[in-house]
């Protein structure tokens, strides 16, 4: 009974509108978490080159939308669309406070695994490699980063 009333009064303090922190900092919330990621970055791979120059279709720089859909801005030596192609998406995985951006043709791609928690506009983590024919299908490509950069505007945006 005593355990009921612990995780009751657990809960209680966890109300929307409060934010739990931790000793690296804040702890994000579901929506806050998509909110603070949404925005463009410059990838990079473990020698802290651009991504596209060694791992198979990652870009050099890259936006990521609301809604887990991501867009190559600068694409380096792949294609960005055509048939075929699959459209480039990225996931918030709660169970490993981890951001997952895969760029992909469907038969090689990258995936970026980046720490979210991090107070700082560079996000760090590792890649990983798929491709389909193997064993192995994914290789650990060894540490990389994603570093925010401004947004170039769009042919929706407003200047002042």
């Amino acid at each position: 009974m005593l355990a009921l009333v612990t995780v009751a009064i657990g809960f209680a303090g966890c109300r929307r509108g409060v934010v739990p922190t931790s000793e690296t900092g804040p702890i994000l919330e579901r929506d806050n978490v998509h909110q603070a990621i949404v925005g463009c970055y410059a990838f990079f791979d473990r020698n802290g080159r651009p991504a596209s120059d060694s791992l198979p279709w990652a870009p050099t720089t890259g936006r990521l939308f609301e809604g887990g859909r991501a867009q190559k801005l600068t694409p380096g030596p792949h294609p960005v669309t055509g048939p075929g192609r699959f459209e480039p998406r990225w996931r918030v995985d709660p169970v490993t406070d981890t951001l997952r951006v895969l760029f992909s043709s469907g038969f090689e791609g990258t995936e970026f695994v980046l720490g979210f928690r991090q107070r700082r506009d560079t996000l760090r983590g590792r890649a990983v490699t798929h491709i389909d024919v193997g064993p192995p299908f994914s290789s650990e490509r060894g540490s990389a980063s994603a570093i925010r950069i401004p947004c170039p505007p769009t042919r929706l945006s407003r200047r002042p």
